[in-house]
């Protein structure tokens, strides 16, 4: 059984876009946040389908299921997001994926990740602690539903133009993956087909859609202060629900290739 679902693009990024043309001019900081939020998220699905593509070209000698994009309900109030997720009969791996470039260093106690682009130094959540708090609630799920089998993990960087500090950061790029995954499938079996099937699953079962709406309490906007009416088909204006005037940006083309 091989089973890859393949990566859906992120709602997030349709809808910031067309957030955008709603949110008044005079709302510089949150217009300015919401792109590069989307800035962000486009080139973290691009380094994603990278990841994805190398996970594909692996020589897998054992049933596999590969689930991207997961968020999952581990109990009633711990949900976790996990960017790519393998379960095999033999081990179940998870990789955390940033696709960054510049200089990176990573920070523990508390975990932090700096990065410095251009001189210009940025702070983030430390991808360490994201995919510890992975594995963790992951083990906690196995362990009440009474599976043992071990969990691999890794940091994956899809950009090369990357220079990491510290380098005992357990990390991967992108020609290293299978070379990774191929080692892993060596490892014996810890559940039959039959076993394997009811764990994916029941995996599968307590995976919900990530769900990061409303955006307007993340950048503080106030929907009844938000510009009204339909986003013209063009992309680039919108038509008001009042008067019905197409109000045009002349410096686009009229149609799009």
């Amino acid at each position: 059984m091989f089973i890859i679902i393949i990566r859906p693009v992120p709602l997030q990024i349709q809808a910031l876009n067309r957030l955008l043309y709603r949110v008044p001019t005079t709302h510089h900081q949150a217009i300015n946040s919401i792109r590069q939020d989307s800035e962000r998220i486009l080139a973290g699905y691009k380094g994603e389908l990278r990841v994805d593509h190398f996970v594909q070209e692996t020589h897998f000698k054992l049933p596999y299921i590969y689930v991207p994009n997961v968020e999952l309900q581990v109990s009633k109030f711990r949900f976790v997001q996990i960017d790519s997720l393998i379960i095999t009969p033999s081990y179940i791996c998870i990789f955390e994926v940033k696709n960054m470039r510049g200089v990176l260093r990573f920070h523990e106690n508390p975990y932090q990740l700096v990065q410095i682009v251009d001189g210009e130094k940025r702070i983030y959540e430390c991808p360490q602690s994201q995919i510890i708090r992975a594995v963790s609630s992951l083990k906690y799920w196995l362990q009440n539903n009474k599976y043992e089998i071990p969990i691999y993990y890794k940091i994956i960087m899809p950009n090369t133009n990357t220079f990491i500090r510290p380098k005992k950061v357990q990390l991967l790029f992108n020609k290293e993956i299978s070379i990774f995954l191929e080692q892993l499938n060596s490892l014996p079996h810890k559940h039959n087909v039959e076993e394997f099937r009811l764990l994916c699953n029941q995996l599968k079962s307590q995976i919900k859609p990530y769900n990061p709406f409303p955006l307007c309490q993340k950048y503080n906007l106030q929907p009844e202060n938000l510009i009204p009416g339909m986003i013209c088909t063009c992309g680039v204006s919108i038509e008001s629900t009042k008067s019905r005037v197409h109000y045009y940006d002349y410096n686009q083309p009229l149609l799009k290739k």
